[in-house]
């Protein structure tokens, strides 16, 4: 698709080789080779630049050494429309701004775990939500299976053997639940990225499935079940008959 952009000599329409998510602007970015920069736009001077460091490189020395000697920079050639918008003079001098990328991502990550610490929240309290709903359950299914119980005394069942028919029980119970919830969750996921996001927030990520993350999730469904019922088990396998007398 051809993109519309305003040049030094007016408008003209730049095919567009490809499209990437960026999150370093607001208002989006498009990237031109220099050459086409330069004949679209004059040889105007940079106003970035990266510096890759050696792994044996210490960075804030760098950094120190670098703001020293570049610490105010002379803009002798700049872009006529950013001058014309912040009435800047030709020849000022501008402070030279450095980032550390690493500590950037730090911070960044930082902000993202304190914003996203109410997730886990409250995924451990589904998780304790479901737990008791699972006691609950099994517990219940404990008193309507009471004939049961003497059918299985009477076949030779220990007490041990009728928890471990429970655990049995509930562990599959849990599985299948697991099972049901993954395709779930990542079509809420994609929802969440595709629909409410863009539509939220105007912005978008890569819908990625993690294996990993769904057979956690999947181990988790297991041991939550398991937990929940081991109560119910130990009652399982303590029950007593009462006789009954006429």
């Amino acid at each position: 698709d051809p993109i519309v952009l305003q040049t030094g000599s007016g408008l003209h329409a730049f095919s567009v080789a490809g499209v990437y998510l960026d999150y370093g602007s607001d208002n989006g970015r498009v990237l031109l080779p220099e050459s086409r920069f330069n004949n679209h736009w004059g040889d105007a001077p940079p106003t970035t630049l990266g510096v890759y460091l050696k792994p044996s490189a210490d960075a804030d020395q760098v950094i120190t050494e670098l703001q020293q000697q570049f610490g105010r920079l002379s803009n002798q050639q700049p872009n006529p429309l950013s001058n014309q918008l912040s009435n800047q003079s030709p020849h000022q001098q501008l402070p030279l701004e450095i980032r550390h990328t690493a500590r950037l991502l730090q911070k960044s990550l930082q902000v993202f775990e304190r914003t996203f610490r109410i997730t886990d929240v409250l995924r451990l309290l589904a998780m304790g939500v479901a737990a008791i709903g699972i006691l609950g359950a099994l517990m219940a299914l404990q008193l309507e299976r009471q004939g049961e119980l003497h059918i299985l005394r009477s076949l030779g069942f220990t007490a041990l053997e009728r928890a471990k028919l429970l655990l049995y029980q509930s562990g599959w119970l849990g599985l299948l639940a697991g099972l049901i919830a993954i395709p779930s969750g990542h079509l809420l996921a994609w929802l969440l990225i595709e629909v409410i996001h863009l539509r939220a927030f105007g912005w978008s990520m890569i819908y990625q499935p993690s294996l990993s993350a769904s057979l956690i999730g999947l181990l988790l469904a297991v041991a939550a079940a398991l937990l929940a019922s081991l109560w119910p088990a130990w009652r399982f396998a303590r029950y007593r008959p009462r006789l009954q007398t006429e």
